[in-house]
């Protein structure tokens, strides 16, 4: 689909942190993107859906309260797609959320995909962690993370 400037297609969500949403969001969203994806991109509607699933249940473990916001927006011109997840977090989530991003964002991508898949193997809990690097490798879109003392706000672009 070729969008001319001023053709926007836009949505928004707010959802509760239920982990029951996640599926139903990302079904939703990969049928919206498949009808409304701009042409000759070097991603998918799936891999931009796994990315955001994956940013969903971030914001579903880290809320401290309701109200989960996931904004879309698909134009015509650069970025051609932004999608946004904010969620109320307790300070000391904020400070988890930074430490993981900037662990995933430093080195080599598929460098540190590897080490930390390694680590997840081993690690006893049953939380991988691998989300955001996930993202970074095969999303095809850029990772953004902005933080205020009691709210974490990833942006995806294309």
């Amino acid at each position: 689909m070729n969008l001319e400037e001023g053709d926007d297609c836009f949505m928004e969500l707010t959802f509760s942190r239920r982990w029951k949403h996640v599926s139903v969001v990302r079904t939703f969203l990969q049928s919206f993107l498949d009808v409304n994806f701009p042409d000759g991109k070097q991603t998918t509607p799936e891999r931009v859906a796994m990315a955001v699933s994956e940013l969903m249940e971030n914001a579903v473990k880290y809320a401290s309260s309701e109200g989960i916001r996931l904004s879309l927006t698909v134009s015509g011109h650069d970025p051609v797609l932004t999608v946004t997840i904010e969620n109320p977090a307790e300070p000391e989530a904020v400070k988890t959320v930074e430490a993981l991003y900037n662990r995933v964002m430093t080195g080599e991508p598929m460098a540190t995909y590897l080490q930390m898949m390694m680590e997840a193997a081993t690690r006893v809990e049953d939380h991988s962690r691998l989300g955001l690097i996930r993202i970074r490798c095969e999303s095809g879109c850029r990772l953004r993370l902005e933080t205020e003392p009691e709210l974490v706000r990833f942006t995806l672009e294309l």
